[in-house]
């Protein structure tokens, strides 16, 4: 029987139907699932839960406009390939080690799924070696051995070493491989419809696994023998595996509560082809000849004993053209009003000295939002009029619209 698929949006009004069948009842159901607002509710996720063979996908804030989402709803397959898209984006965030994923995503261990996946990715499955010699005439020569094990012929005045002691090198699997295999494997058969990941004709018994008190209890005594730091992490993340499916008896709900924190990161990878603010207009291109890095930082202008700190989600300072950058990344649903915060940071740090070469002629202020749209818009939210501070008249604050479907694909290309 195939299953169905709803299609919701973070921050969008849930209807009555849905909320009754994954809201109300549901084992993987945690209050944060849902925002109430004047008696109304709001998805306040981003991520898929599967109940009763009907899957409930919930896409990020602004991914798609309302009617959009009202025809995909009629066709919901297509929404596999955005669903796609949103999991590379959130395996990437988990890799590049974005804080909070592991802990925020129940019901499934994303952060140590991600590090299986990538092991096997880059090295394949997981296998032991083991060394030995036999006789044999071809390969390499274990010389010591040979001197020591074989007694040699005396020809013609020389001494023949027959046979040789060759090295042999064998590998062979073991339960660690086993345990690889069935876990890609179990996330590529039950979630197909969902997770592009294609499994892996390796044999291993899937009833041993079915046990997880006794999978768990083999992975650790594995761990005892294992020294590689790139190993015992592969074996921490089986464990984790292992322990989620114990937990959460075979539920299967991915819920990202904070997916603001993966915006911020791809709007950080984004604004590495920023370039300027022209004509009220941010400008990008990739073919910038030296990248922006752009970077969090946190200063402390406070004084007092309370020692309070600001923190700019991306700073940058441009040195030839005497300019600085204080950008915040915004992961809203609507236009906001007046982000009287971001303005306070102007004046709070207007003075601070950018090293050696001091002076900043100019400071940008920017909030970047998703959109859904297919292009890019720049707004001016704010400008300060002379009559109220001559000497910062003309001050602006920004709002850019950054499409989030764009800075997804090219956040998983970087």
């Amino acid at each position: 029987m195939n299953p169905k698929i709803t299609v919701v949006q973070d921050g969008k009004e849930v209807d009555l139907e849905i909320k009754q069948q994954f809201f109300n009842s549901s084992e993987a159901y945690e209050e944060q699932d849902l925002s109430v607002y004047q008696q109304k509710s709001y998805i306040n996720f981003v991520g898929v839960i599967l109940k009763d063979n009907h899957f409930l996908i919930s896409l990020p804030k602004n991914f798609y406009t309302d009617e959009q989402l009202k025809k995909i709803n009629q066709s919901p397959l297509e929404v596999i390939d955005d669903f796609h898209l949103l999991m590379k984006v959130v395996l990437k965030a988990a890799k590049v080690g974005v804080k909070g994923l592991n802990e925020d995503s129940h019901h499934f261990p994303l952060s140590a799924f991600a590090g299986i996946y990538e092991y096997y990715l880059n090295y394949g499955l997981y296998f032991e070696e083991s060394h030995h010699t036999v006789n044999g005439y071809s390969g390499k020569v274990n010389w010591r051995k040979t001197i020591q094990q074989v007694t040699p012929l005396g020809y013609q005045g020389n001494l023949i070493y027959m046979p040789l002691k060759v090295e042999k090198k064998n590998r062979y699997d073991t339960f660690i491989t086993q345990a690889m295999a069935y876990v890609i494997n179990d996330v590529s058969n039950k979630l197909s419809l969902l997770f592009n990941i294609k499994s892996i004709e390796y044999p291993y018994n899937p009833v041993e696994f079915q046990n997880k008190a006794h999978v768990l209890q083999v992975l650790y005594q594995c761990r005892q023998h294992i020294f590689k730091d790139l190993h015992l992490k592969l074996i921490d993340h089986l464990i984790t595996y292992f322990k989620s499916e114990q937990e959460n008896k075979g539920q299967f709900a991915l819920k990202l509560h904070s997916f603001h924190t993966i915006w911020e990161n791809i709007v950080q990878c984004y604004l590495q082809d920023f370039d300027r603010i022209e004509n009220d207009t941010m400008i990008f291109t990739e073919s910038i000849p030296m990248k922006r890095h752009f970077k969090k930082k946190t200063l402390k202008p406070d004084a007092s004993e309370h020692n309070y700190t600001i923190e700019f989600d991306h700073y940058y300072v441009d040195r030839e053209r005497k300019e600085r950058y204080i950008f915040d990344s915004k992961y809203y649903t609507e236009k906001s009003d007046l982000d009287y915060k971001q303005l306070s940071y102007y004046f709070l740090t207007k003075d601070i000295e950018e090293g050696i070469s001091s002076n900043i002629d100019n400071t940008k202020l920017a909030l970047i939002l998703p959109s859904e749209n297919n292009y890019d818009t720049t707004e001016i939210q704010f400008e300060l009029k002379e009559r109220y501070n001559k000497e910062d008249a003309g001050l602006k604050l920004y709002h850019y619209y950054l499409p989030i479907k764009w800075a997804m694909h090219k956040y998983i290309q970087s």
